[in-house]
């Protein structure tokens, strides 16, 4: 079982964005012509089981909705993770983890957070948490509506081929608000140009179970 905190931006990006970034055979979920563009910072609250126990690591993720074999899942664009053990293990299971260095941390109702790769900056994000009885509201609702929407599978990669590994999500989120933003590699990939996140998130927590 895998529980993290941190920040979800959601964006919805024309589908030919992603098409040279797919695997044979796994096509993207489109809607009216655009495709969820997830980019997660994550920082491991508690990590169990085998390969994992104990760690910490901070990840960078940029997901998108796909298809493989007639079934839905998270499909990685790329996935970073800074603890090389984690990376390892990632590789292991189907996520085809990258080593790069990350920071996260949170000041009261603000967090910050960072990744570089080889000096190179791959994103930063800085976010104010919302609060009060609006927020409160829908930090009970916002699980609810994520718990129609999570995907019961990530399309992993194993041995350079696609493999559908079955997951279970849940989350706690509260609504933020972006105060500083630098995604430097997905613009520089031509993933993101002038779009903004239809949604971004504080994700209190969210515990992973592969299954």
């Amino acid at each position: 079982m895998l529980e993290f905190r941190g920040l979800t931006l959601v964006y919805y990006i024309p589908v030919e964005k992603v098409e040279n970034f797919l695997l044979s055979g796994v096509t993207p979920v489109v809607r009216r012509n655009k495709v969820r563009l997830y980019v997660q910072v994550l920082e491991s609250v508690s990590l169990s089981g085998k390969g994992v126990e104990g760690l910490k690591v901070r990840e960078l993720n940029y997901m998108i909705e796909a298809k493989y074999s007639g079934r839905k899942g998270y499909y990685a664009v790329k996935l970073y993770a800074d603890n090389p053990q984690y990376v390892e293990w990632g590789v292991s299971q189907g996520f085809l983890k990258t080593l790069a260095d990350i920071s996260y941390r949170e000041e009261r109702n603000r967090v910050f957070c960072s990744a570089k790769k080889n000096n190179k900056v791959l994103a930063r994000i800085e976010a104010d948490v919302d609060i009060g009885l609006l927020s409160s509201f829908k930090g009970k609702l916002y699980p609810s509506v994520l718990s129609l929407i999570f995907l019961n599978n990530f399309i992993g990669v194993k041995e350079k081929k696609c493999e559908v590994l079955p997951i279970k999500l849940r989350a706690s989120v509260l609504p933020a608000r972006i105060s500083y933003m630098d995604l430097a590699e997905l613009e520089e990939l031509g993933l993101l140009g002038e779009e903004k996140p239809s949604y971004v998130f504080y994700v209190k927590r969210i515990v992973l179970e592969i299954l």
